[in-house]
């Protein structure tokens, strides 16, 4: 599977369908439910730091999965302060930055105990 991008317009009523995105692109590289979760909940979180900007363009979001790495990418401009959104996306995911007017979330695929 290579590159998914989706872009959907500002508003709350677009949160679940990337929830629902992030949760399918992440099951079928078998991320636990746990990771899986985390994914969702920090795509949430995002979408309100976006849906809370002033800006209305609309939200582009990517999914690229290279070497054991979910890596998202979703054009979002950095809060001026430490929100609450930025902090649980911080603590869910292993990587959380801006770059720019991206905010760039990466997970890194567990060894599943199961095998």
């Amino acid at each position: 599977m290579g590159k998914i991008s989706l872009t959907v317009p500002k508003g709350k009523d677009y949160i679940g369908v990337l929830r629902l995105t992030a949760s399918s692109v992440a099951n079928c590289y078998k991320f636990s439910l746990d990771e899986i979760e985390d994914i969702k909940i920090s795509i949430a979180e995002a979408a309100i730091l976006y849906i809370g900007s002033d800006v209305e363009e609309d939200l582009t979001t990517s999914f690229d999965f290279i070497d054991g790495e979910l890596t998202i990418e979703m054009t979002i401009s950095q809060p001026s302060d430490d929100s609450l959104s930025l902090q649980i996306i911080t603590a869910l995911m292993d990587e959380a930055r801006f770059v720019d007017d991206i905010l760039l979330m990466k997970k890194c695929l567990k060894e599943n105990a199961n095998g």
